[in-house]
């Protein structure tokens, strides 16, 4: 039932604003910020995809698969770079055979530790005062590694008073990766907390994989957020990291109920077609 409220109620939202969805205009549609309008409807996606693994009929599958794919449309005409990058993601748990899920739950753990060291040693060349860079983005990561060096401990408070950049620019309050910002904030056990729920989250949902069809698409879900956010700052719209937390409890509560043996009469479709 979780995923079939999540589906309706992002219908619901396109229903209500369908231009802003489809504007690549970045102060269009929810939140009146593109990108996280974007992070917003792969998580649609994911909620379509585990609602049509779990519906017993075809109807509702076929119907949750064209959400789905209408969902994925957001990212693609919005602009979303990083987003749109995402939903291969998200194809590639729809299509995946069952006896790869964990394999591929454990790659989706790979690309997220990728991704942020990739990130954060862009950020640390980015504070380099020898280094020339004329990205915002990156010099926002630059100055996010000063405040953490810094302040590896405690961290150096809000980044949108601590960067010189944030200063300056309204529109530049965040920097654009969520990791960075929590150690530039809050040192760098936040940062490690971080980044270990992620991959808590992933390994609970590798296990999980066993069981449930639904895994390796939370998984996909978890993944794309969390890589998402280290480019942009996603995670600061509440609704979206909640659509993930729910795709995630659905998926573990799968495993939990068959295991105890209530509410689990009817197994899961291992594919869709």
């Amino acid at each position: 039932m979780v995923p079939a409220f999540l589906v309706f109620g992002l219908a619901m939202v396109a229903a209500v604003d369908l231009g802003g969805l489809l504007s690549d205009s970045a102060g269009r549609g929810p939140f009146g910020y593109a990108n996280a309008k974007s992070a917003l409807f792969v998580q649609g996606s994911v909620a379509a995809v585990m609602l049509a693994m779990a519906a017993g009929s075809t109807t509702v599958r076929r119907v949750a698969l064209g959400a789905a794919v209408v969902f994925a449309i957001v990212p693609l005409v919005s602009g979303s770079v990083m987003a749109s990058l995402t939903l291969a993601l998200v194809v590639g748990s729809t299509v995946m055979p069952r006896r790869w899920a964990r394999r591929a739950v454990s790659s989706f753990g790979m690309l997220f530790v990728g991704v942020l060291i990739a990130t954060t040693a862009v950020g640390i060349a980015g504070a380099a005062p020898a280094v020339p860079n004329d990205d915002r983005r990156v010099t926002l990561w630059g100055e996010a590694v000063d405040i953490l060096t810094e302040n590896p401990v405690r961290g150096g408070g809000a980044f949108s008073e601590a960067s010189a950049t944030a200063a300056s620019d309204a529109d530049a309050s965040w920097a654009h990766n969520e990791f960075l910002q929590l150690g530039a904030e809050h040192g760098v056990p936040a940062l490690a907390a971080a980044a270990s729920v992620v991959i808590w989250l992933l390994m609970r949902l590798r296990r999980a994989a066993v069981l449930s069809v639904q895994a390796l698409p939370a998984a996909a879900a978890v993944t794309a957020l969390s890589v998402h956010a280290c480019v942009d700052y996603v995670g600061h719209f509440v609704l979206i990291p909640l659509f993930c937390v729910a795709l995630v409890g659905t998926a573990i509560g799968v495993v939990e109920t068959r295991t105890t043996g209530t509410r689990a009469r009817r197994p899961l479709r291992s594919t869709l077609i």
